[in-house]
């Protein structure tokens, strides 16, 4: 079987039931729900800012063909992020986890402390804690 056919049905899939009225467009309240169902984004203002990224014709919905540049772009930003964390656990090296970091965070524009919002990771997250303090004093400002 086609891997990116077999790809495309389980995003279709997907869509279908984040679309609870069948619209043929998930609204903010509808991504906004699927994304707290699955526990991801606590953050309102950061769901909204993907929300917002992902309407890319800005009609207030995400369509299917955004939905899918949507999914295959979280898929490559969270095996960059895992490789991240992964990175910062067995990595003592802070210089090092620091380029990679700030790397990525240039390469999406989010800031560093986004990167860490989900990871559960008692390592990972003390690694951060210090990079941040470091690249980001009060973790308010954006990577440059």
């Amino acid at each position: 079987k086609d891997p990116e056919i077999m790809e495309t049905k389980h995003y279709a899939s997907l869509f279908e039931n984040i679309d609870e009225d069948g619209r043929g467009g998930i609204d903010l309240a509808e991504f906004t729900g699927a994304l707290k169902a699955l526990g991801k984004f606590k953050n309102d203002f950061f769901t909204q800012v993907i929300f917002e990224r992902a309407d890319v014709n800005n009609d207030g919905e995400i369509d299917f063909d955004e939905f899918v540049m949507l999914m295959k772009y979280s898929k490559e930003v969270e095996s960059e992020r895992a490789a991240i964390l992964k990175g910062l656990a067995e990595n003592r090296d802070e210089a090092s986890n620091l380029g990679r970091i700030s790397a990525a965070c240039r390469k999406h524009n989010i800031r560093m402390k986004d990167v860490f919002e989900t990871s559960e990771s008692p390592i990972a997250i003390a690694s951060a804690e210090k990079a941040l303090s470091i690249a980001e004093p009060g973790s308010a400002a954006r990577c440059t």
